[in-house]
């Protein structure tokens, strides 16, 4: 693995990969383990057609248990799907935490790189918000109608993740901004 290789050696350049090399490591380590352990947590819960109608009935209070195959798999492919994203996210985010270990922090990759990751973060939380009506109402399609249930709902920390890819996006804008202004300085220079 190649290690801020493009920086010389220089005592600003030491001091920077002493600053956020560790940093770095870290966050990368912690989208792995994150992405990790959602999974774990979805195929815990959807194991069996038994489990999902038992956790999810109890949370709605209904009676779940004739839930058909079909629907259980369907279900189970919808939540995937969303995971699926947000597994490509964290991929994206262990690429930008690589072109910051490879000293590419102020740079159009870097940026771009950022750029993308919040754009892919909103597209992750607007898949998230609408498979949980769709997941709902797979589950309770084969009851009968006024037992079933379209669920649309939000939770306080969709506004948080909301916030936090708009502040990547904007930090992407900024830094780009920055990038360009360097570019342009050492054009001069």
């Amino acid at each position: 693995m190649r290690l801020f290789a493009d920086l010389p050696a220089t005592a600003a350049a030491r001091d920077l990969r002493a600053r956020i090399g560790w940093l770095c490591h870290g966050l990368r380590l912690a989208v792995g383990l994150w992405a990790a352990w959602t999974l774990a947590l979805i195929l815990w819960l959807w194991r069996s057609p038994d489990a999902v109608a038992a956790t999810y009935g109890g949370w709605w209070k209904l009676d779940l248990s004739a839930l058909p195959a079909t629907h259980y798999v369907a279900g189970l492919g919808l939540v995937l799907a969303d995971w699926a994203l947000v597994a490509v996210l964290c991929v994206m985010l262990w690429r930008l935490f690589g072109l910051y270990l490879e000293g590419e922090v102020f740079t159009r990759a870097a940026t771009t790189a950022m750029r993308q990751v919040g754009l892919v973060a909103l597209a992750a939380i607007a898949f998230d918000f609408l498979a949980r009506p769709a997941v709902s109402w797979l589950l309770t399609m084969h009851l009968p109608a006024g037992a079933q249930r379209i669920n649309l709902f939000a939770r306080p920390e969709d506004l948080l993740h909301l916030l936090f890819a708009g502040f990547v996006l904007a930090l992407a804008h900024i830094f780009r901004a920055a990038a360009d202004m360097a570019e342009d300085q050492a054009g001069i220079v």
